[in-house]
This record gives structure tokens, sequence and C-alpha cells, in this order.
């Protein structure tokens, strides 16, 4: 298993914000047991994700405390007093009478019990928007983390094919047995212009290096020839983007001399003789 590949795969990070299934969490789980890379990248992706978290911190503003203890003190119980002067009447004499409301005062006690819960639910209200806020900012900081990372592995395997490429061509040249043949410009057509054919018997490969061409019109295309007995024999289209590297093409053994000429694109069965650009002859 290329655990590498695992690790850059971005399981880790979505593990780490619970943005994976439970076969996919399973997995991890497993997997960090097994490797002890995995297990160190999922610890520094726990750590990271808890830096993140500690950033910017939200605490309750300050004077929520004040206010759920005024609004309790609003809110205290008080026994109601109702007190009756002495009124004479012709049937009846009536008493002062001091009465003490237990229904109000438990009326009392559920606007306090209310009042506690609103400013807890406040609370947590206030703390679940603002942290819920910074889990979003942070999921979406490691996706950016993510992306770029996978940008520069991108970029890497180009760097890597590129480099394979490169000791690919310098070994074939400097490979004895491989023979070079420069091509020079027509003058009627492009006098500056050069390319090279490279060609091993030894492997029976066979590579061109353009210098330098005009650039071809559109519904164009450059073709190379090999002449064999007064033959001319395809050696395929040219891809002039590969400029800085050798293009490979295809071998034609016995070859006397090698040209390039200007067809339409997709390439021709026979060259257009009117329209070569570069030609060369193999010297012995």
């Amino acid at each position: 298993m290329d655990i590498q590949a695992y690790i850059e795969s971005g399981i880790i990070e979505a593990y780490v914000l619970g943005a994976v299934t439970d076969k996919e969490r399973q997995e991890v789980e497993c997997m960090s047991k097994i490797y002890e890379e995995i297990a160190a990248e999922l610890k520094v992706a726990a750590s990271t994700m808890e830096s993140f978290a500690s950033i910017d911190e939200v605490k309750p503003p300050a004077h929520l405390k004040a206010a759920i203890l005024e609004e309790i003190a609003k809110s205290e119980p008080k026994v109601i007093s109702i007190a009756g002067n002495k009124q004479e009447t012709s049937n009846d004499d009536h008493t002062t009478e001091t009465i003490s409301d237990s229904t109000n005062n438990n009326q009392s006690w559920l606007r306090v019990a209310a009042a506690v819960a609103l400013a807890v639910a406040a609370t947590f209200s206030y703390l679940y928007v603002n942290n819920n806020a910074q889990l979003t900012e942070i999921r979406q900081q490691l996706a950016v983390i993510v992306d770029s990372r996978d940008n520069v592995s991108q970029e890497l395997e180009v760097l890597r094919n590129e480099l394979s490429q490169t000791k690919t061509e310098l070994a074939f040249l400097q490979d004895t047995a491989t023979t070079s043949v420069p091509m020079k410009g027509i003058p009627e057509k492009a006098a500056s212009a050069l390319a090279t054919v490279f060609w091993n018997e030894r492997s029976s490969e066979a590579y061109i290096s353009v210098a330098s061409l005009p650039e071809a019109p559109a519904g164009k295309q450059y073709q190379l020839w090999a002449i064999v007995d007064g033959v001319p024999a395809d050696m395929g289209v040219l891809e002039i983007q590969l400029a800085n590297h050798l293009q490979k093409v295809v071998n034609i053994k016995n070859a006397v001399a090698f040209a390039v000429t200007l067809e339409d694109e997709g390439g021709s069965p026979t060259p257009t003789l009117s329209e070569m650009y570069v030609i060369g002859n193999v010297t012995s």
C-alpha cells in the first residue's frame, strides 16, 4: 500500500472534521493502528484543528451575567398584604385582614424560573452560533489547505515526469550508438530553420529535436520524412510544443536523408515537396 498517497488523499483531514462515512472512519482508525505514519499524521491534523479552534475563541459577553442577576432581582417573590379599614354599616362589622397570597407567590417563582431559562438559552444560543461560525471557518481554511496541497502534489508529479523524460533523453543522446543528422532550412522557405534527427540502430529508436521552425498556419502541421532508396517514408507529424524535449518518431532503417514538410493537419501519405522547410543528408 502507498502510505504517502493515502495520507495525501485528504481522508485524514476529513476524519478530523467528522466529514467521513462510518466505513471511512473505521478504515482510518484501523490504518492508524497498523501504520505509524498514518497515526502521526492523524495526531498532527487533530492538533492543527485544535489550534484553529482556539485562535478566535468567543466568550459570553461580560454584561450577560449582570443581566441575568438583574432579571432575578426584579422577579423576587413578595408577600402581598391587604389592609382593609374598619367600616361600619347597618348590617355587619368588618375587621382588618392580612392575606398571604400563595398563588401570586407561585407565579413569581415561575417568572424567575422562566427568566433564568431564557437567559441560559440565550447564552447557549450565542455560544452555538459563534462556535458554529468558527467551525465553518476552520473547515473552509482546511479545505483551502487540502486544495493547496493537492495542487502542489500535481505540480510535483509534473516535475517528476519531466525529470524522468529528461533523464531518458540524456541517456539516449549519450549512447555511443546514437547518430545525429542536422537538417538546415530551405532558403526559399525558412533559411534560419533548424531541426535534428537522432536515431540509434542498436535500440531501433529515433527522435527529432526542433530548434526553429516557423509557426504552422491553422489547419497545417509539420511532418518528418526519411528518404530510403529515393522514396520518402513517413516518420510522423511533429508536436512543436515539445520544442524543449525530444519527440519520439518512427524509426526508419537505411535512411540516406531526412526532411520536414508542411502538410494538412494530421499528416499526408506523400510529402508536398514545394512545402519542404528543412532537409539533411546522412553522412557515413
